[in-house]
C-alpha cells in the first residue's frame, strides 16, 4: 500500500446524510435493489506484491497500479499476467482514456501513456502540477479528474491534457478545480479515489478523513452525499474508492454501489435507490479468500457480474455477484463466457464456445453476411460453427438474452488468411534466470518455422517431432526483455507471425543486514534484524526461514537468542529464481555485562549527518562505539557517530574487569531529505507477555503520520512532533508495528518497531533424583530460557544449559535441598520452576531396567555392595531400597548388602510397593 491507504480522522466534525435526500439516482427502476449474492473466486496472484488501484477495459483486461510490482500490470479477465508496464515514478491511480490510452498518477504529476507505458503527455504543467495525484477517471467525453489529496480538491483537464477553467474553483485553488478543504458539503478533508457515474454524468469523490462519498456535476458543482465517519452500516472510517455496478437494460442505471473502506476491511454494498439504503458488507477482515486487508480500490467487470478488489494482502480478491435468492428484480445474473478464440486461421469454419446461463439462448452474428445464427446450448454449454469466413478480419458478436430479456454479449475478431497457415506457441517461461529456453508449439501440415529475436538471443536448429509440432533451443537471452518472434509459411503462400517475450534476469537481489557481527556475542536475547532488498522482480525475504514483511524495499523481524550459538540467515528472492544470502553466527549469554542503549532508539530515521550515541554501563566498564572507545563517566558514556546516506549499523561493546563481552546494535537510517520519525517507546525490539502494549514516538512537525500492525492500518494523531497510541495484542505471536511520516512534499520514512506477545511457560522438566542431597540434577528445557539454581541463601551450585538439556552440579556445595528452586525464564518473562520435591524418586529395585525385578537385580546389587561393579547413577536410582519403613523404601544414598536383601525378597513376592 502507498499514500493513503489508511489517514488519521483528525479534528472530524461528524457529516450525518442529508435527511432531504431522497434518492441517489435517478433510477431505470422503481424497485429497490436486491442483496448483492457474493461469491469469493479464484484470487489474481500472479505477480502482485503492492496493489493500490485498479480498472478495467471493454474486454475485460485489469491494469493494477503496483509500485513493488514494477508499475502497470495488465492482465487478462482471466487473472493471467499478460504484461509489466513500467512507469517513471511509483504509480498511485490508473484510468483508461476513451481511445485506449492509460492516465497514470504519479506523485506530484499524472501523465498519459500508451499501452506499452510510452508517454504520450503530462496534464497541465506536468511536475509539480499536484501535491499528491492519487484516484484518477475519464468521463465518457474523455474529460480527466484527478484528485490532489494533499491539496483537497479535484483538477480537470480536457482529452488533450490542458486545464479547463472551472468556475466552481474555489479561492487559493487551482483555477482548473472544485472542491477545498473543510467538512462542509463540497469541501474535502484528504479525498483519496474517484468514480464517473455514467447513468446520471455525475463524479463520487471518496471523501476519506470526512468518512462520506460526496457526489459533483461535471461542472464541480457539490449534489449530495452519502455516510458518515464511523463504522457499521452507511458509516465510513477511511473510505478509499466508489464502484457502481449497473443494469443489463437498454439505457442501465446504477443497480448498486459499492464503497472501499480500507480501515474496516470490507465493501459496503449500497442501494442507489430511495435514500441509499444499506444492503451488506462484502468481505471481512482476515486472510482467506474472500476475506481483505486493507482494501484500497475496486473495479465491476459487467460481462462476467464480478466485483474485483485490490486487496492489501497482496492479491486481487474476486467476487462473483449475483443477486440473493427471493430478492426482485432476478434472482441470478445472467452468465456468458467465451472460449478464446485464435486471432488468424486459414480455413474458413470455425467452432466456438462456451458457458451460459441455464436456459439462456445464445445467438452469434458478425460483421459479414456468411456468418450468423442460432447456437446450440446443451444445459449450460453453448456451440456454434462459424462458416463463410472472409479473408481479412471478421468480427464476432455473441448474444446472450435469458427468459427475463436480459442481455448479454461477447466480441471477438479471428483473421482469415488462405495462405497463412496456422501458428501456435505454447506457453514460455516469461521470466528466468537462465539464459536459454526451449521454445515449441504447433503449425498446418507442411509449414516450416523460422524465429528470430529482436536481441542478441540465438534460435537453433528447429526440428519437427511430429507433422503439426515444432521446438527450438534459444541461447543467448541477453538481460531484460528477449522479444522472439515465431513465423510459419508455406511453400508459394503466406505467413503468419507470433511473438513472445521472454524476460532475463540474473541479477541476484540487493540485500543489505543491520545486525550485530558474526561471532559477536550478546546477553540480549531478542534481537532486531533489519535490512533492504532491491530487486527488479523481488519475490519475498526470510529471515531463518519465516517470511519477513517488506515495506517499501525495507523489513524488520525479530529473533529471540538460545543459549550459546544461534545461526542468523536471511535470504531475499526474486520471481527469476535468484537468491541472495546473509548469513552469520551471534552468541546469546545472558552472564555476559548488561548495559543500556539510552539514545538512540532502535529504527530512527534521521536527517542529521552525525549523532551522539548514549547509554548506560557497569562501573569501569569499557564501551567501543564502531570500535572506537566512547567516554565513560560513572558508569555513563557517549560517542559522537558520524551517519551515511541510508541504513547504518551502530555496534555497541562493552567489556567488563574479568574481559567479559557483551554487545548491542542500533539501526538508524539517515535521509536527508525528507521528514524523521521514531519509535522512542518501546526503544528496541522485545518480548512480553502483557496483553497490550503502549506505543510512542517522535515525529517531523507537521508530517502526516499512519502506523499499521501487521499490515493493517490504524489512525495516529500527533501533537506537536509527538505520537502515542495502544496496540492490542489478541493471540501470541509477532506483531510488527510500522509507523510512516509524509511530509508536505510527499517524501516519505517508516520506522519499525517489533513485539513477540507470548504467555506460553518455557518448557522444564527435571529428572528423577535419589537421595535427599543429591550432587547432580537435570533435565529438559526450553532452548531459549534463562536457567537459575537458588535456594535461600541465594545462587547455589554450577549450571550449564546446551541444545534444551541441563545440568546443576552441586558437588562440594551446602545447600538447603528444601528450599532448592531450578527457574527457567523466557525472553517475555513467563517463568517455570522445579523443586527437588517435585523430582523425589521412589526406587524399585529393576537395575536392569527389564520391566520387572527378579534375582538379575538382586546379584547385581550384591556385586556393588562387594565392590565388584562400580555403581551407576541409574543403579543408585533404582536400586536405593534399603531400608524398608512403614513398607516403603527409604534410600540413604548408598547400595549395600541391605539393598540387595530388600530386592531379593522383592524378586520371591514376600515384600511389594
Amino acid at each position: 500500500m502507498d499514500f493513503l491507504v489508511s489517514l488519521v480522522k483528525k479534528n472530524l466534525i461528524s457529516v450525518v446524510l442529508p435527511s432531504a435526500l431522497f434518492c441517489i439516482f435517478q433510477a431505470g427502476t422503481t424497485c429497490a435493489s436486491p442483496l448483492p449474492q457474493v461469491t469469493p473466486l479464484s484470487l489474481v496472484t500472479e505477480g502482485v506484491s503492492s496493489p493500490i488501484r485498479v480498472a478495467i477495459d471493454q474486454q475485460g483486461n485489469l491494469y493494477l497500479a503496483d509500485p513493488r510490482g514494477g508499475g502497470l500490470l495488465k492482465y487478462s479477465s482471466s487473472g493471467k499476467l499478460l504484461q509489466v508496464i513500467k512507469t517513471a515514478k511509483s504509480p498511485q491511480g490508473v484510468a483508461l482514456t476513451p481511445d485506449g490510452n492509460l492516465v497514470v498518477t504519479q506523485g506530484n504529476y499524472a501523465a498519459v501513456v500508451d499501452k506499452n507505458g510510452v508517454e504520450i503527455s503530462r496534464l497541465g504543467i506536468g511536475t509539480g502540477q499536484f501535491k499528491m495525484a492519487n484516484g484518477v477517471t475519464t468521463d465518457s467525453a474523455g474529460f480527466i479528474y484527478v484528485v490532489d489529496s494533499l491539496d483537497n480538491c479535484v483538477q480537470v483537464f480536457n482529452t488533450k491534457g490542458a486545464p479547463i477553467v472551472m468556475a466552481s474553483a474555489a479561492l487559493g485553488k487551482p483555477a482548473n478545480s472544485f472542491g477545498s478543504f473543510g467538512n462542509l458539503p463540497g469541501q474535502f478533508s484528504v479525498p483519496a479515489g474517484i468514480t464517473y457515474e455514467k447513468s446520471s454524468n455525475q463524479l463520487a469523490v471518496a471523501d476519506t478523513l470526512n468518512g462520506r462519498v460526496q457526489f459533483f456535476s461535471l461542472q464541480g458543482i457539490y449534489q449530495k452525499s452519502l455516510g458518515s465517519y464511523g463504522s457499521g452500516p452507511l458509516k465510513f472510517t477511511s473510505p478509499q474508492a466508489v464502484v457502481f455496478e449497473y443494469t443489463k437494460d437498454p439505457v442501465p442505471a446504477v443497480k448498486r454501489i459499492y464503497v472501499v473502506d480500507v480501515f474496516q476491511s470490507n465493501l459496503q454494498a449500497i442501494d442507489p435507490q430511495g435514500g441509499g439504503a444499506f444492503l451488506n458488507f462484502v468481505g471481512s477482515y482476515g486472510a482467506n479468500n474472500g476475506q481483505l486487508m486493507a482494501p484500497s480500490d475496486a473495479v465491476f467487470d459487467a460481462s462476467n457480474s464480478r466485483l474485483i478488489v485490490a486487496n492489501g494482502y497482496g492479491n486481487l480478491t474476486v467476487y462473483g455477484i449475483g443477486d440473493a435468492a427471493g430478492t426482485s428484480p432476478g434472482a441470478t445474473q445472467l452468465v456468458l463466457t467465451l472460449n478464446p478464440v485464435p486471432t488468424s486461421t486459414n480455413v474458413p469454419n470455425l467452432t466456438i464456445g462456451g458457458n451460459v446461463s441455464a436456459g439462456a439462448t445464445v445467438t452469434v452474428a458478425g460483421d459479414v453476411a456468411a456468418i450468423g445464427g442460432k447456437a446450440t446450448v446443451t444445459g449450460t454449454t453453448w456451440s456454434y460453427t462459424v462458416s463463410g469466413l472472409v479473408p481479412g478480419v471478421n468480427g464476432i458478436t455473441v448474444t446472450a438474452t435469458d427468459a427475463s430479456g436480459n442481455v448479454t454479449k461477447k466480441t471477438a475478431s479471428v483473421t482469415f488468411d488462405v495462405a497463412a497457415p496456422k501458428l501456435v506457441i505454447n506457453p514460455v517461461t516469461a521470466l528466468t534466470n537462465i539464459n536459454s529456453q526451449t521454445i515449441s508449439g504447433t503449425i498446418n501440415n507442411g509449414a516450416t518455422v523460422s524465429i528470430g529475436s529482436n536481441t542478441g538471443a540465438v534460435a537453433g536448429t528447429v526440428v519437427y517431432p511430429t507433422a503439426t509440432s515444432w521446438k527450438c533451443d534459444i541461447s543467448g537471452l541477453v538481460p531484460g526483455d528477449n522479444k522472439i518472434t515465431v513465423t510459419a509459411a508455406k511453400t508459394g503462400g503466406g505467413s503468419t507471425s507470433e511473438s513472445v517475450v521472454i524476460v532475463l534476469d540474473d541479477t541476484p537481489p540487493t540485500l543489505a543486514v543491520s545486525a550485530l557481527a558474526d561471532g559477536i556475542t550478546t546477553s540480549l536475547q531478542v534481537q532486531n534484524i533489519v535490512g533492504s532488498v532491491v530487486d527488479d522482480h523481488f519475490d519475498r525475504v526470510a529471515v531463518n526461514s519465516q517470511p519477513a514483511m517488506v515495506v517499501n524495499g525495507a523489513f524488520s523481524m525479530p529473533v529471540i537468542l538460545n543459549n550459546g550459538a544461534n545461526s542468523i540467515t536471511v535470504v531475499a528472492k526474486d520471481l527469476a529464481g535468484n537468491m541472495t544470502t546473509d548469513r552469520r553466527t551471534i552468541v546469546f549469554d545472558a552472564t555476559r555485562p548488561l548495559f543500556t542503549v539510552v539514545s538512540p532508539v532502535d529504527g530512527s530515521v534521521t536527517s542529521a549527518g552525525t549523532l551522539t550515541v548514549s547509554g548506560t554501563a557497569g562501573v569501569n566498564n569499557t564501551v567501543l562505539v564502531n570500535g572506537v572507545t566512547a567516554q565513560v563517566s560513572e558508569g555513563n558514556w557517549s560517542a559522537l557517530v558520524n551517519l551515511a546516506p541510508g541504513i547504518n549499523t551502530i555496534e555497541i561493546k562493552v567489556t567488563d574487569l574479568s574481559g567479559a563481552s557483551s554487545a548491542m546494535k542500533r539501526t538508524i537510517t539517515c535521509k536527508p531529505a525528507g521528514p524523521e520519525v521514531a519509535v522512542t517507546v518501546p526503544g528496541q525490539d522485545f518480548a512480553t507477555s502483557q496483553g497490550n502494549l503502549n506505543i510512542s514516538g517522535t515525529a517531523s512537525s507537521g508530517a502526516a503520520l499512519t502506523a499499521s500492525i501487521n499490515g493493517v492500518e490504524r489512525p495516529v494523531a500527533p501533537s506537536n512532533g509527538a505520537y502515542g497510541f495502544t496496540v492490542d495484542l489478541p493471540t501470541e505471536g509477532v506483531y510488527t508495528v510500522a509507523v510512516k511520516a509524509t511530509d508536505n512534499a510527499g517524501n516519505v520514512a517508516t520506522t519499525f518497531r517489533n513485539v513477540i506477545y507470548d504467555t506460553t511457560l518455557p518448557r522444564l522438566t527435571m529428572s528423577p533424583v535419589s537421595g535427599p542431597m543429591p550432587t547432580h540434577i537435570g533435565g529438559t528445557m526450553e532452548p531459549d530460557a534463562v536457567l537459575s539454581a537458588k535456594d535461600k541463601t541465594g545462587n547455589v551450585g554450577t549450571l550449564s544449559a546446551t541444545s534444551g538439556t541441563w545440568s546443576l552440579d552441586l558437588t562440594g556445595a551446602s545447600y538447603d535441598p528444601s528450599t532448592l528452586v531450578i527457574t527457567a525464564t523466557d525472553a517475555a518473562g513467563n517463568k517455570s520452576t522445579k523443586t527437588l520435591a517435585s523430582a523425589a524418586n521412589v526406587p524399585d529395585g529393576d537395575l536392569d531396567g527389564n520391566g520387572k525385578v527378579d534375582i538379575v537385580d538382586a546379584l547385581r546389587a550384591l556385586q556393588i555392595s562387594a565392590g565388584l561393579l562400580t555403581q551407576t547413577d541409574n543403579d543408585l536410582l533404582h536400586g536405593d531400597v534399603a531400608p524398608l519403613i512403614d513398607g516403603k523404601p527409604s534410600p540413604d544414598g548408598v547400595i549395600d548388602v541391605g539393598d540387595a536383601l530388600v530386592i531379593l525378597r522383592k524378586a520371591v513376592g514376600l515384600v511389594n510397593w
